[in-house]
């Protein structure tokens, strides 16, 4: 959706050591689904132009998050000194990256993709608690973003699984380890992948070689991160 909103910023908070969140004010006219982005710029510097960010917030919640890997652009600094009552301007959201709260999902999360996958799995555990979600997310170390958080979400609902893969001391995912994550029944589910592009690609040749049919793939390149999963 093309527009332009200002939203305030809230509070800033820490969701892992080297990745901090946004909370913002959510006005009552602003209508996102799970799984959309924004670009955003700072009302007092124009100049530092656009980037974009996927909400990590659910519809449901009463505020907005986004979510970042700290960086050293001036656009990051800018980011990193954020204070409440700070104005961010929203020019347009939306996305390809559609959810489908109804189906069992397989979500593939490399580093700071792990942000939409926040959204769509608070939305699913809001309104079907019981239908089945997967979590694959890779991280190179074990300082995993939303790790409490999301770690907590799997002891409360048991229909929410998550395999954390550190992949300096576990290596990457391969076609062995999530068949015998998903067994028979991968047929079953949709298929979420999110994280830098050079994770999105290997994550897509894995779902390939399972043959999973793509039009169950849905798939969301983080292309302002370069490294391969975080």
């Amino acid at each position: 959706m093309k527009m332009t909103t200002s939203l305030n910023v809230e509070k800033m908070g820490s969701i892992s050591n080297d990745c901090l969140a946004i909370i913002l004010e959510k006005p009552s006219s602003f209508y996102y689904q799970a799984g959309d982005c924004v670009d955003i710029s700072f009302q007092d510097a124009i100049h530092l132009g656009k980037q974009t960010y996927s909400f990590a917030s659910s519809p449901h919640e009463q505020s907005l998050m986004l979510a970042f890997k700290k960086g050293y652009s001036e656009f990051k600094h800018r980011l990193h000194a954020l204070k409440p009552s700070d104005i961010l301007q929203a020019i347009q959201y939306g996305s390809n990256f559609i959810f489908d709260s109804k189906i069992p999902s397989v979500m593939i999360a490399g580093g700071i993709g792990i942000t939409p996958f926040r959204s769509m799995i608070k939305t699913r555990l809001i309104e079907h608690p019981t239908i089945k979600t997967i979590l694959l997310f890779q991280n190179r170390t074990l300082d995993f973003p939303f790790y409490t958080e999301l770690n907590h979400w799997q002891k409360e609902y048991p229909s929410f699984e998550i395999h954390w893969l550190d992949t300096d001391t576990k290596g990457r995912l391969t076609p062995e380890t999530l068949a015998t994550i998903l067994g028979e029944k991968k047929d079953t589910y949709h298929y979420y992948v999110a994280g830098p592009p050079l994770m999105v690609d290997a994550s897509m040749e894995i779902l390939e070689t399972l043959m999973i049919n793509a039009s169950d793939i849905h798939t969301d390149s983080f292309d302002g991160y370069t490294d391969e999963i975080s």
